[in-house]
């Protein structure tokens, strides 16, 4: 649960500091071209089951949060070691995708849903919370859905 308190404070941080700034319909298209090219190599990594490329794409440090079908993990490094192993492990999958939406919350911050299949997932979701540094958009937070999946076994205490 201390977990889920920090996406909630993250989420709300990023609100709070970066609100919807006024820009013109141009420099928003800009932005949103830019996010969309991320996000494109982004998955052009996966597909290649280049864990290290993939791994590029997320803040670093402890402030990076993924919020996953059963998992949350804290921390760029952390996540990167988790997730690695999955690409050596399914060269036979590769993504479908589409950015279902793009919000641009201001010149160095936006969110983008994206939805996807695997061979073996028909259904995958994610929304990131991106950020402009260095020049680079990378993924501060993000959360992966997978309506598909089969339910979690019930702890052994837990009374259904």
């Amino acid at each position: 649960m201390r977990e889920l308190g920090r996406v909630a404070a993250t989420c709300l941080a990023l609100a709070a500091c970066h609100g919807r700034v006024e820009m013109s319909d141009t420099e928003r298209l800009q932005i949103i071209q830019t996010l969309h090219a991320a996000v494109d190599a982004r998955f052009e990594a996966m597909n290649q089951h280049d864990a290290e490329a993939v791994g590029a794409f997320y803040q670093d440090g402890d402030g990076f949060l993924y919020a996953g079908v059963s998992d949350v993990i804290v921390g760029a490094d952390n996540f990167r070691v988790l997730s690695a192993p999955w690409f050596s492990l399914h060269r036979d999958q590769t993504f479908d995708y589409g950015i279902v939406h793009t919000q641009v919350l201001s010149p160095t911050v936006a969110t983008v849903t994206i939805r996807g299949s695997t061979a073996s997932a028909a259904h995958l979701l994610w929304t990131d919370v991106m950020v402009l540094e260095g020049g680079r958009w990378v993924v501060a937070l993000e959360h992966e859905s997978w309506p598909g999946a089969p339910r979690p076994s019930t702890h052994p205490t837990t009374s259904s």
